[in-house]
């Protein structure tokens, strides 16, 4: 899911226009934070805050739809309230004064309680101050509108690009291999270099669920052990997940549909590919 430039369909009148803009909804979505590969964002309803909960598809509440026209989050079961960052510095009548530029709610119970953290260690809280909250939407204001980064598959704030978010999509387990290779990449739990063995179906150090907005490989009985390329060995092993750093090309792999292989971003030439079942069972 891309976020789409804004586009608006204007009649010229003389020297001024009048311009009407495409509302454009995208599908709900499940939205988690860069370091966070299995809390997704919860919405808590009328308390309007977010927390972070383990993900579960099925939650309506852990529902968010992308609006591409004003680039904003909304929550799948409240479409009039936005993901919004809360900012502490700011008094309500401030907030009102500064209109959108300045949509900042700390006197609000709900950011209140935030951030004193009244709502316990799960609540969204900032390092930098504030909390991400859900808030009536208010057009064009920054604290409200994501920004998609390409390069590293994220949405960022407008008024905080340090602030980010990213779809939660990983995949069932699958097994991997090394290209025209009859065994499975296996790991003994340790943080060290991939073995190859014979491929089992009931054997959880093979499986490993593929992170779409991360582009990486994790360990499917610990999110956060990721596939890692070893350079000084030309090796593949398994290391502490870089997911939340600017740069990461030793940890992410991007799909080649053509050749049903994922090739590492760093080395293109260095590929993985799923184990055909035949070699499962």
């Amino acid at each position: 899911m891309v976020a789409a430039s804004l586009i608006r369909y204007c009649l010229r009148r003389g020297r001024a226009s009048v311009c009407v803009q495409e509302a454009v909804t995208g599908s709900n979505v499940l939205l988690r934070r860069p370091w966070q590969p299995t809390l997704c964002l919860q919405f808590s309803g009328s308390e309007r805050r977010v927390r972070s909960a383990a993900c579960r598809a099925a939650d309506a509440s852990q529902r968010w739809i992308f609006h591409s026209a004003t680039a904003t989050f909304r929550p799948a079961i409240d479409a009039g309230l936005c993901l919004d960052l809360f900012q502490a510095g700011h008094t309500e009548a401030e907030a009102a004064e500064g209109g959108a530029q300045a949509q900042a709610f700390v006197g609000a119970d709900a950011l209140r309680a935030a951030l004193s953290g009244g709502g316990g260690s799960d609540e969204l809280t900032l390092d930098g101050g504030g909390a991400l909250g859900a808030w009536p939407c208010v057009g064009q204001a920054p604290n409200e509108r994501f920004l998609f980064d390409r390069y590293m598959g994220r949405y960022c704030l407008s008024v905080n690009p340090s602030v980010c978010v990213m779809e939660a999509l990983l995949g069932t387990p699958l097994r991997l291999q090394l290209p025209n290779s009859l065994e499975c990449l296996h790991s003994d739990g340790a943080l060290s270099a991939l073995q190859e063995r014979p491929c089992n179906a009931s054997e959880p150090r093979q499986q490993w669920t593929y992170d779409e907005a991360a582009l990486v490989f994790r360990l499917a009985s610990d999110a956060q052990r990721c596939i890692d390329f070893f350079a000084s060995r030309l090796t593949y092993g398994v290391w502490a997940c870089r997911d939340g750093q600017e740069i990461n090309s030793q940890q992410q792999f991007r799909l080649d549909e053509p050749r049903h292989r994922f090739c590492l971003l760093s080395d293109p030439a260095r590929c993985l590919q799923e184990a055909t079942s035949s070699l499962l069972y």
